[in-house]
């Protein structure tokens, strides 16, 4: 008996496994998996965690260049910096490329100019992929050239924009383009942004740098550079900067098993048995359409019994009770999957050296039983009609 066991936890442990790729390197819930790297929120809403790296804090703009490597020209006003017309860009001294970015800005009030020349400026990852900056308080302009869009090219889901005159926010994820080693693109930069909290790019990779009526191609360059915040003639104010640098995007989970296969069903008969449970109830399996119905056989005493070891009204002495996963469907040769109440239940099947089915393991969560198989696997059950 003890051997029988140890057979069986094996094979459960076996199987456990194998319902997952071999490119997963983690199991779900997994007690070995590193923990992630604690960083402390910031004390309020926009306030900067503490991994983050203050481009500017209110007080100088000692992170700050301008384009020819000089000193900032741009000014400070009550705790911000403002934009000084006909001065020119200014970059970050450090180089970034994956990246979180808070950025608060705000126009001048009152507003002065139409279109794109009211209050324009702009925030540029990597000095490359431009999100607008614009007085948007009713002042109409083209659709990709408005507060939320990636300039040129992409159109802010929604306009999100405050009033002139109050203070505004974006919240920027973005991930830089990546390149071979013979310079090919293998992925597009990636960005979304939040407009006063409001989604308005959702993960949307440009089709290369944004430029005004040009749509450049990626080219190779470094992994890093500067962040540019732009001069257009505008009294834009900034303040309360900072920036995340992110480690590289985590490597997606294996999930070709969200695919169902087919099988015939004829062929999803060799699966349709009775298996024993525990010795007092057993598990049948039948065809049900394109995939396999179970249910648990227990007798008198065991499992369909209510309380007090009396069988429930109208029970018999073995009782059919139908399992609250209504199909199984087969997402290859063995394993079988549904989902009830957002739990996956997996039921892989386990052969003998004749690749005959001998036994079945049942998932439930982190819950996991084996049955073996009792009658001949040679005749199986007889397949039942498709649900109606």
């Amino acid at each position: 008996m003890k051997y029988k066991f140890l057979v069986s936890m094996a094979v459960i442990a076996f199987c456990a496994a194998g319902a997952f790729s071999q490119v997963d390197r983690w199991l779900p819930n997994d007690v070995n998996r590193p923990i992630p790297t604690v960083v402390t929120p910031g004390a309020e809403p926009g306030a900067a965690p503490s991994d983050a790296i203050i481009l500017f804090n209110g007080k100088d703009m000692s992170a700050w260049q301008a384009g020819d490597g000089s000193d900032s020209k741009w000014k400070l006003v009550d705790g911000a910096m403002e934009v000084v017309p006909r001065t020119g860009n200014i970059h970050t001294k450090q180089a970034f490329g994956d990246c979180q970015l808070h950025v608060e800005w705000k126009e001048p009030s009152p507003a002065v100019g139409t279109d794109q020349n009211r209050g324009n400026s702009g925030i540029m990852l990597m000095s490359s992929f431009e999100i607008q900056v614009l007085d948007m308080d009713g002042n109409k302009t083209y659709a990709d050239g408005g507060a939320g869009g990636i300039y040129g090219q992409y159109p802010p889901l929604v306009t999100a924009s405050r009033k002139s005159g109050e203070w505004q926010t974006y919240d920027i994820m973005f991930r830089r383009p990546r390149f071979d080693s013979d310079r090919h693109l293998l992925t597009p930069a990636r960005l979304t942004v939040l407009l006063n909290g409001v989604l308005v790019q959702d993960a949307t990779t440009p089709t290369g740098p944004t430029a005004f009526h040009d749509r450049p191609p990626y080219l190779a360059g470094p992994d890093k550079y500067p962040l540019t915040l732009q001069e257009h003639n505008g009294a834009v104010q900034y303040r309360n900067i900072w920036i995340r640098e992110l480690p590289d995007p985590v490597t997606t989970l294996h999930y070709s098993a969200d695919v169902p296969m087919h099988i015939e069903a004829k062929d999803l008969a060799a699966y349709a048995g009775t298996y024993d449970l525990d010795g007092n109830s057993k598990m049948i399996v039948e065809v049900s359409g394109d995939g396999l119905m179970t249910r648990r056989q227990s007798a008198a005493g065991r499992g369909g019994q209510g309380r007090g070891g009396q069988p429930p009204a109208g029970a018999s002495a073995s009782t059919s009770v139908a399992m609250p996963t209504p199909l199984l469907v087969p997402i290859n040769e063995d394993s079988f999957v549904a989902e009830w109440s957002g739990n996956s239940s997996r039921v892989t099947f386990t052969r003998d050296s004749k690749h005959q089915i001998n036994g079945m393991v049942m998932q439930s969560g982190d819950s996991f039983n084996y049955a073996k198989r009792v009658d001949d696997a040679s005749e199986p059950a007889n397949a039942s009609p498709a649900p109606q």
